[in-house]
């Protein structure tokens, strides 16, 4: 499940040389976009459409303030149903 999130492209990319971590964020072109894209249109009309993920949106939410606190939490989703769909296959 979690290669398969990587390679969904919803989760933050991280690089590490010799100890020392970084986090490359919107930068990282690894994966699919395609599949990051589905996702992404999933979460959204996920949380618009079932009360009991939009209750956990808005917990996770209420952890994230700042200008792009519903982009990470919108990320939080699609990474959800990304876990879930490779339980599915």
């Amino acid at each position: 499940a979690r290669n398969y999130s990587s390679y969904c492209r919803v989760v933050p990319g991280i690089g590490s040389s010799s100890g020392v971590v970084r986090r490359r964020g919107r930068q990282s072109k690894q994966g699919n976009a395609t599949l990051k894209w589905a996702f992404n249109q999933a979460a959204t009309h996920a949380v618009r459409s079932y009360p009991r993920i939009r209750s956990y949106f808005d917990r996770q939410l209420a952890k994230h303030v700042g200008r792009a606190g519903k982009l990470v939490v919108y990320n939080t989703v699609a990474h959800k149903l990304a876990v879930a769909a490779f339980h599915i296959l």
